[in-house]
Parts: C-alpha cells; structure tokens; sequence
C-alpha cells in the first residue's frame, strides 16, 4: 500500500491474489496477479508474480513484482523468502510502498477455525494438555480483535511457521458440516419462479425431511478414476 495516495474514493492497494471482481462485465472472468518468472535448481524454487491493483478501474499502476522462494533444507524444515520490488519509474509518487502486510493467507473459519503456533524455542508443535491450548483464535477481516495489537500474532513469535487445523485440541468435539439441500420438486432453473432465491436449495435440511418430505442432501464423492490431480513443477534435487 502506498499509503499517501491510498483513500476510500481512490485506493492504491496491490494485491498478490489478484483482482476484486467489482467491475462488471470486466471482472466477470476473474484475474489473478500472473506468474512473470520460475525457476527451479537443484533444492529451490522461486517464482515472481506481478501483483495487481485490487481495487478496479483504478488510475494507478500495479508496479509491484513479488518473490516466493521455496528451498528444501533437509530433515522437515523448509526455508520461504519473500520479498517485494518497487519497479516504478524514478520521480514517481508511488515508487515507494508504505504499508506492507506480510506474511498474510486468507483462511475458511467454518473449516479451519484455529491457528495452531509451535513453540517458539524448540520448535515444536505437539497437541497435549500439558503444554496448555495452543491455538489461536482467528478473527474476522477488520474485526476490532484483529486490529488490536494484543491479539495480533507476530512472526517472532512463531518459531517461523503456524498451520490451521479443526478438532484437533483434546475434548474438543468436532462439528459436522451443513451441506444444503435440494428441495423436493425444485425449480432449479428459476422457470417458474424466478424471482425466488430459495425456489431450488436450501442452506440444510434434517434427516426428517430426506426421510419424509424428499429433500435430497448434497454429498462430496471422489470419482472412481482419481481426483486428476497433476503435479505442475518439480524439483530437480
């Protein structure tokens, strides 16, 4: 961000993930911030993205090329850099950013509703009662409990990583996810009723209702021939 020109009316905020899709039809087809640059060599990767105004139309450039390097250390531990590089022209009045939020990642609570830290002298994350709740609460975006600094994690307080995980602290119960539900002689088409937002599925239904009143659950299924998984780039180590 830089934040002598960045104001509600005109931001100046590059974002690495991309385009907020706000403009249509010019978003409809989202844009992310493109890969520019990789390379990888015997135990490291990089990559550099070109990060992108987030907020759009917009009159600024997007003069920020970004850094990720991924090297393999040995024995678990693998080693991120990041940084970022002003390309603006000499003499402009955006060449400098002031504001750099970093590390950041963007997280579904209702999957993953904790952030689990490792000690930050040994190094170690073990889930026990002994060593006391190690998670984090997340918080919304902007919420005052984010902005507040007590309860802002710092990287020098994270023996250099964190991971986000659910039901993993003892006696805690996990909760099962609410998948929506088809309803029974649904319009999923909007024909008949088409200004009807609820006219083809409901966020969830009971076992009663499927049972009963034949609403029909969603269900995640993996096909018989594998997920299509395909590994993109590699390591030559």
């Amino acid at each position: 961000v830089a934040q002598h020109l960045n104001s509600p009316s005109h931001p100046f905020f590059i974002h690495q993930a991309g385009i907020y899709t706000k403009d249509s039809p010019y978003t409809d087809q989202s844009f992310f911030s493109p890969n520019v640059a990789r390379h990888c060599v015997n135990n490291t990767c990089s990559f550099i993205s070109w990060g992108q105004q987030a907020h759009v139309p917009t009159e600024y450039p997007s003069p920020a090329l970004i850094l990720n390097r991924y090297t393999n250390c040995g024995n678990g531990i693998i080693m991120y850099t990041h940084a970022i590089q002003n390309i603006a022209p000499k003499g402009a009045n955006y060449q400098r950013f002031t504001y750099l939020n970093v590390p950041w990642t963007g997280i579904r609570e209702s999957t993953l509703p904790d952030v689990i830290t490792p000690d930050p002298t040994t190094s170690t994350l073990t889930i026990d009662p002994a060593n006391g709740d190690v998670r984090t609460p997340i918080y919304g975006w902007g919420e005052p409990e984010e902005l507040a600094s007590a309860t802002t994690l710092r990287p020098g307080t994270t023996a250099g990583y964190t991971t986000f995980a659910s039901g993993v602290w003892p006696n805690k119960t996990a909760i099962q996810m609410d998948l929506p539900c088809i309803k029974p002689n649904s319009d999923c088409t909007n024909g008949a009723l088409p200004q009807d937002p609820d006219n083809c599925m409901v966020s969830n239904c009971s076992d009663a209702q499927i049972a009963a009143e034949g609403y029909e659950r969603m269900v995640f299924q993996v096909p018989s021939t594998g997920t299509h998984c395909q590994r993109r780039l590699h390591s030559t180590a």
